[in-house]
């Protein structure tokens, strides 16, 4: 690190920042910039928020379900909770023989 009167500079794997890079004049703009930009973003949010409309006013039932145009929804629902299981169980019966033919 090397320091005179005028400048301060420091080396960082070939970066050197001098002291006219961080004047007070470049701390102020970009300090207004951010001021700036904070007060157009709370004008974008105050503008874009709208009141959520509810369109569903009582609970549907599975058998209520339909799709936009009316059609009934397909069933989709599968086995697949037991279907992992037998394969959580399977593994656990492999490893276990596994070791044991492995140990005699």
């Amino acid at each position: 690190m090397r320091s005179t009167a005028r400048t301060l500079s420091l080396s960082l794997a070939d970066l050197i920042i001098t002291g006219e890079m961080v004047s007070s004049e470049v701390l102020e703009e970009t300090g207004e910039q951010v001021e700036k930009s904070a007060k157009q973003a709370a004008k974008t949010i105050e503008t874009s928020v709208q009141p959520v409309k509810k369109h569903i006013t009582k609970p549907m039932n599975h058998e209520e379900q339909k799709t936009v145009k009316g059609a009934k929804l397909p069933k989709t629902a599968g086995n697949f909770l037991t279907y992992a299981v037998f394969g959580v169980i399977l593994l656990a019966a492999g490893s276990f023989l596994y070791r044991k033919v492995r140990n005699v």
